[in-house]
């Protein structure tokens, strides 16, 4: 996911969990803003979605 998130903005911060346990919560912020979370939707992203977020 990481991956496909840095290919559409490089200069993209990718951080996870570090404590555990972990959640498998995935969430996205553009400019200190909520853009996506999979607590809302339950399931990740795919790249249409990922590339409308930049």
């Amino acid at each position: 996911m990481s991956k496909l998130i840095k290919k559409h903005a490089p200069n993209a911060i990718i951080k996870g969990n570090d404590n555990p346990p972990r959640s498998g919560a995935f969430e996205v912020k553009k400019n200190g803003d909520l853009v996506y979370s999979k607590f809302d939707t339950g399931e990740f992203p795919n790249e249409k979605e990922i590339e409308s977020w930049f």
